[in-house]
């Protein structure tokens, strides 16, 4: 079945508002009335999503260059009768024009993590431009411009070396099985507090200063920050269609947003829920995605920050959750 994101919005909300009613059942008769409700809405909300979630399916909103020979200008430009190579530094933001999840399928791998780790053995003949991991680590792009979508084979994604067959045993090329832990970059402090360089260049350009109390407006990140967060966290569950991230907020909010008191004493809502490009929700507007103790306790920098010395992290809100919405919402 072909699903479009906003069917699956739909059917997650359903399935969301069936899970929230269950949870009604106990109390009096008419709590119990309206839960039941609920319940069976949200199962048909489920329902009707699965059920129609292809005739809702949209045409890819780009062309696709791959596999032909005749769209060499939605990536390379032209310079007399000659196609310019691409940048080594400049692919994977060429990728991600399109494969944002969106326009195209996303990249089910992270980019832009170093090459070379404890368990991971990249082929030496697979480019990793910067010594970091780019689209074209894995994807052999010219193989596609080479041939014409008759020649996919058994190869579709063009994938290096020879690929053999499930996705898993691709990725035991570079990764060994034994020993192999998940990389977090959100862990960005050593164990005595000094500053894990390596994590920190996984999201930013450069090294940036934890000595501030204020934001600088320019974290001088690797990449457009939702494209930076979906390399990894490709689901993004949200309670209404269609979703916060990369919306804008509305003038009469922004205004009390920026004018507004904190409760806690800041001086504006924003200087806690930060917003790209002055009035654009991203992800760190309601996640912090940095670690507890990079910043100074109290900084508006350091609301939510995760603390992984006290359990499981789990959404790093700045704000407790129910106060995460009625920030903004506040009618």
């Amino acid at each position: 079945m072909d699903w479009h994101p906003g069917n699956v919005e739909i059917a997650l909300t359903g399935m969301n508002l069936a899970l929230m009613s269950i949870l009604r059942f106990k109390g009096s008769p008419a709590v119990k009335r309206y839960g039941r409700l609920g319940m069976v809405a949200g199962v048909a909300l489920s329902w009707l999503a699965m059920a129609f979630g292809s005739q809702g399916a949209k045409e890819p909103a780009v062309v696709n260059p791959h596999w032909t020979r005749d769209q060499c200008l939605q990536c390379h430009t032209e310079v007399d009768d000659e196609f310019e190579p691409i940048a080594p530094e400049s692919i994977t933001g060429i990728c991600t024009r399109c494969h944002d999840g969106v326009k195209a399928a996303m990249e089910k791998h992270p980019v832009g993590r170093p090459a070379k780790r404890v368990g991971i053995q990249t082929p030496s003949d697979w480019p990793t431009p910067g010594d970091r991991l780019s689209c074209v680590t894995c994807h052999d792009v010219l193989l596609a411009a080479e041939h014409s979508s008759q020649d996919r084979g058994a190869n579709p994604a063009f994938l290096r070396g020879e690929p053999r067959g499930a996705s898993i045993a691709f990725c035991g090329t570079c990764h060994a099985p034994a020993g192999h832990a998940k990389f977090n970059p959100h862990r960005m402090l050593t164990v005595d507090g000094a500053i894990a360089a390596d994590q920190c260049r996984f999201c930013h350009a450069q090294e940036m200063p934890r000595d501030i109390s204020i934001r600088t407006g320019d974290p001088r990140l690797v990449a457009d920050e939702i494209t930076l967060c979906a390399r990894c966290h490709g689901l993004h569950p949200d309670f209404f269609e269609p979703g916060h991230i990369g919306r804008t907020v509305p003038k009469p909010m922004l205004d009390v947003l920026r004018h507004g008191s904190r409760a806690d004493g800041g001086s504006a809502v924003t200087d806690l829920l930060p917003l790209a490009d002055s009035s654009r929700i991203v992800c760190s507007t309601c996640h912090n995605p940095h670690q507890a103790g990079l910043f100074a306790a109290g900084a508006p920098l350091a609301a939510g920050a995760m603390d992984f010395d006290n359990g499981p992290v789990e959404f790093a809100l700045r704000a407790s959750v129910s106060h995460s919405c009625t920030i903004c919402h506040f009618r």
